[in-house]
């Protein structure tokens, strides 16, 4: 009894710290820190950010909105234990000022008693430069490097490759 009071304290404890930000803005400021969770990365694409804009809309529609379905097996004391969970990813571009914000937002459902994070965990800021359009990836530093890869070639090319995503 007492590992299981343990155990949900931990879980309560630990949901607190893994859910991501509630707003953009609090991205932007964890990976700005680029600390151990954070990492911000810029790139400059040679076009322009109207077509930017557009490829990462239509990236964004494409790849992005999706719910993904993860089955993990782990050791337990009467045999295998099997925890099933969903995450369900929500993205949106939408323009602020002379630039473009895409956010990938995250929702964990089911997994039994682990924690249930939410919140944003991606945020790519696109804004014109001289010479084409300037992209800040603001966003964990595990896990999402495909992710990043994608939406620059989204960007760079207009070419929509959809890549898996975190936990998929």
């Amino acid at each position: 009894m007492k590992k299981i009071v343990a155990l949900t304290a931990m879980s309560f404890a630990l949901s607190g710290c893994l859910s991501g930000p509630d707003d953009t803005d609090g991205v932007r400021k964890l990976a700005a820190s680029n600390g151990l969770v954070g990492k911000q990365t810029t790139v400059v694409v040679p076009r322009s950010h109207a077509a930017v804009r557009a490829s990462l809309t239509k990236g964004a529609e494409q790849c992005m909105n999706r719910t993904v379905r993860t089955v993990s097996t782990t050791p337990g004391p009467y045999g295998p234990q099997t925890h099933a969970y969903v995450t369900d990813y929500t993205a949106t571009v939408k323009p602020y000022g002379t630039g473009t914000e895409l956010a990938l937002y995250q929702e964990v459902r089911g997994g039994g008693f682990l924690p249930q994070p939410k919140g944003y965990s991606l945020v790519v800021d696109a804004v014109p430069v001289s010479g084409g359009t300037q992209l800040t990836f603001h966003g964990g530093r595990f896990g999402y490097g495909k992710l990043n890869e994608a939406v620059e070639t989204w960007a760079r090319s207009g070419n929509i490759i959809c890549p898996k995503l975190p936990g998929s």
